[in-house]
């Protein structure tokens, strides 16, 4: 391999790596100033009410997905030949299952909810989840190391719905309005980039359904659609309990300290999605490199995340009571508590990776479930006595075991375990880590 070589696809994942974080962090800001005049205009109770449904819908996108999201780029990856089969025949699986979710949506709503309002709200955000399968140009773009295009449709989308939300402040909407928008962005960050779709690069014309590729394709992914899933249920469930257990207002106060919180997991999904490419290059040709750079990667996701836990624990209060009004001051509690999950997210992506490169995806499946059944239990105990700080907790607890604990309990991930007890000494091995990333 030469220096020019190796530079040169330095270049090609730092440039792609730029894009995605440009995306995230355009999103970040945007959605940062949007979820504080929304939450203040429509106070906890109304506020609570579109984060259920959002929490709702997210806790279906990954049975959508099937679990396809890493392995369709890894194949991608390894067999380009076969491109236009595999994104035709996961398209296909995918708008079967988002069609049988929001059926299921919709009758559970009907059975299940006693306001008719809320029953039709349902039923608006179950249409966003058709859209889902769309999802397969981001995959293909990633697999490619060409994020730039998803970056732009998504900003895109971003720029239209955050001027939406913010005429609907404006205009004092009802409520309806700004459920038809939030269920609207869901759909279009789906669909929308097919905009950039180049003729160049493919045409969504020429995928192509194959069923002799539905049962390899399942079978790859199956564990992944069950751990994806479980990853959905502690990341969210927290607010669908609050709403049956408690109301909609402690949603939307436990929703106000959850975004200010989850805002920063674009910073992780980044990092990680533009080295997957080369980590599963590298782990063919160089195991010893291939090691070096993981562990560096978990040390710069070790970084990133004490530090926004370390600085959003002390601003808490005061910026939620600046930002968000005496309404939300509960939330700067929860906030203080939630912010520490990150550390561990963050390392879950990098794990989330390696067991895909490795195909390790059972025990995905078994630490991912694991940690939603805890997380669910917590809750049930947690809520009633404290609420949202129950929910809290119940969220650190699920992603510690889930994400760092479960590692040391089988041989093969226990080498993983022991790359992120190393991170948590990152900020005394700077300069090891800046030798890892560039040999």
């Amino acid at each position: 391999m030469t220096l020019g070589g190796s530079l040169s696809r330095f270049k090609n994942m730092f440039f792609n790596a730029s894009w995605i974080m440009f995306e995230r962090f355009f999103r970040m800001a945007a959605n940062f100033f949007v979820v504080i005049m929304v939450a203040r205009f429509l106070g906890p109770d109304q506020f609570g009410v579109i984060n259920y449904l959002l929490a709702v819908v997210n806790i279906l996108g990954p049975i959508t997905a099937l679990g396809m999201v890493g392995v369709l780029v890894r194949d991608l990856v390894k067999n380009p030949e076969q491109q236009n089969e595999m994104l035709g025949t996961s398209f296909v699986l995918k708008f079967v299952a988002a069609l049988i979710c929001s059926l299921a949506l919709v009758v559970f709503s009907i059975f299940y909810e006693t306001d008719p309002l809320l029953i039709w709200f349902t039923v608006v955000f179950s249409l966003s989840l058709l859209f889902k399968p769309f999802e397969n140009v981001k995959l293909y773009y990633e697999s490619i190391v060409k994020s730039k295009y998803v970056a732009l449709s998504e900003s895109m989308v971003i720029i239209v719905f955050a001027t939406l939300k913010v005429v609907l402040v404006l205009m004092q909407a009802e409520l309806l309005y700004f459920v038809l928008v939030y269920a609207g962005e869901v759909a279009m960050m789906s669909f929308a980039k097919i905009i950039f779709l180049r003729k160049n690069d493919m045409s969504l014309l020429s995928w192509r359904f194959k069923p002799s590729l539905v049962r390899p394709l399942l079978a790859r992914s199956l564990p992944l659609i069950f751990s994806s899933m479980a990853a959905a249920i502690y990341m969210k469930v927290d607010q669908v309990m609050l709403r049956f257990i408690i109301d909609e207002a402690a949603v939307g106060v436990y929703a106000v300290a959850a975004r200010m919180s989850e805002i920063w997991y674009f910073i992780p999904i980044a990092v990680v999605t533009s080295v997957f490419p080369a980590l599963i290059k590298l782990r063919e040709k160089d195991s010893v490199r291939y090691y070096r750079r993981l562990q560096a990667v978990f040390d710069i996701l070790f970084l990133l995340a004490f530090s926004l836990a370390l600085v959003v624990t002390f601003i808490s209060e005061p910026f939620i009571n600046i930002a968000f009004g005496d309404e939300y001051s509960a939330s700067a509690t929860i906030l203080s508590i939630h912010i520490w999950a990150g550390i561990f997210a963050f390392m879950r992506q990098g794990l989330s990776k390696w067991l895909i490169n490795e195909n390790y995806l059972k025990f995905s499946l078994y630490s991912q479930g694991g940690g939603a059944i805890i997380n669910i239990a917590l809750n049930f105990v947690l809520i009633p006595l404290y609420a949202g700080i129950g929910a809290a907790i119940a969220t650190i607890s699920a992603f510690f075991i889930s994400a760092y604990l479960v590692c040391f309990f089988t041989k093969k991930t226990r080498p993983i375990a022991f790359m992120m007890t190393k991170s948590f000494t990152a900020p005394f091995r700077v300069r090891s880590i800046i030798r890892n990333l560039k040999s």
